[in-house]
């Protein structure tokens, strides 16, 4: 028996974004509301993830959690967030430096996942945010305690487009892209790219836990029968 069964899906994810149906988001009432805050998280080395603390055996808690998003009517809460390099996503067979994804999950565990690209340039400037992160996430890395306080408060705002609500993106429905590989997650790749420097993308990329190397990237899957849809919110 597979590991994790549900990767054998025919609705796996990353895909390479080429052919797409677009559309207005009006249409469809794709259109975001979202609500970012500073918020805490704890940094899980396996995966290197930053879990949001108020959380309950994994399910997240809406009193507690500011951060969500709603997407055709119904609210997510922000679970975790991490990294992958490269980027996982292709866009017409262009593959980015990095992609960012930010996981959700509603009141009964159904999931979506903001993803963003990150692109690396020399002409690109130092982010303090990106800088502050990738430390606490080496720092964590390297601490063979189990008593290691390297969790901290990060601007969300600071990786997300400041007009997310007319931003464009492509959305199409897949899996999560680590383990256990889940389907049905909605995913929503937002086409415009953040631009980071090359001292932040070298800082991510030297990284290494246990010998490794984290934020490895899944590569890409037969879009299928699958639609995927080009959503101008204008």
């Amino acid at each position: 028996m597979h590991q994790h069964p549900a990767a054998l899906g025919i609705n796996q994810s990353p895909i390479d974004i080429t052919l797409t149906t677009k559309i207005s988001g009006n249409c469809v009432n794709n259109l975001f509301q979202y609500v970012t805050n500073e918020a805490r998280f704890i940094f899980d080395t396996a995966d290197a993830n930053m879990e949001h603390e108020p959380n309950i055996n994994g399910v997240p808690n809406p009193i507690n959690n500011l951060n969500f998003v709603t997407f055709r009517g119904k609210t997510y809460f922000l679970n975790q967030f991490h990294f992958h390099n490269p980027a996982e996503h292709r866009i017409d067979g262009t593959l980015d430096s990095m992609e960012m994804h930010l996981v959700y999950k509603d009141v009964n565990g159904n999931g979506i996942v903001i993803a963003r690209m990150f692109v690396a340039d020399r002409n690109n400037p130092n982010s303090p945010d990106l800088e502050l992160l990738f430390r606490k996430i080496a720092e964590r890395a390297a601490c063979t305690s189990t008593k290691c306080d390297v969790n901290g408060v990060f601007k969300l705002s600071s990786f997300i487009p400041p007009n997310l609500d007319a931003a464009p993106y492509y959305t199409y429905t897949g899996s999560l892209t680590t383990p256990p590989y889940q389907e049905g997650i909605t995913w929503v790749v937002l086409q415009e790219p953040m631009k980071i420097s090359l001292n932040d993308y070298a800082m991510f990329k030297s990284i290494d836990y246990k010998g490794q190397k984290i934020g490895k990237s899944r590569k890409t899957f037969d879009v299928a029968n699958r639609v995927v849809l080009e959503v101008d919110q204008h």
